[in-house]
């Protein structure tokens, strides 16, 4: 169509923090507010974009406990999730306690309390073991 602006913008929706959408909308706020108001992006500003590289790992070290660094994006290295998942199963059935578990392991359920592993969300099954995760501070 012409006469159309397109402002091209990277989607909220890929897997993104929070942080990382605030920082998308105050990165272009200027450039949808000026389209908004006059049709026109502003010349002298140019398009803003987040390169993948500044996207810090929540995971820096595998939650197996070996203390490998992982990849981007990645919990455990590979085949590494399923020492964990062995013993989320014994922590599951009472014969292990969850202190056992790993302690990057057990920081990482603190910090996500949604972290899950295997269909086992870890901070509900510490609890259920009878012992408590603090929320980290």
């Amino acid at each position: 169509m012409p006469g159309v602006q397109i402002l091209a913008l990277p989607s909220p929706l890929a897997p993104r923090t929070v942080p990382e959408v605030r920082q998308l909308a105050h990165d272009y706020a200027e450039q949808i507010a000026a389209m908004l108001t006059s049709g026109e992006p502003p010349d002298e500003m140019p398009v803003v974009t987040q390169p993948a590289t500044t996207k810090k790992n929540p995971y820096p070290l595998c939650l197996c406990g070996c203390g490998q660094p992982n990849k981007q994006g990645r919990r455990f290295n590979q085949g590494h999730d399923m020492k964990v998942d062995s013993c989320l199963k014994q922590v599951n059935a009472g014969t292990m306690g969850a202190e056992s578990l790993p302690a990057v392991l057990l920081e990482a359920a603190r910090n996500t309390p949604t972290l899950e592993v295997h269909g086992f969300v870890i901070s509900e099954l510490i609890r259920r073991s009878g012992n408590a995760v603090s929320p980290a501070g």
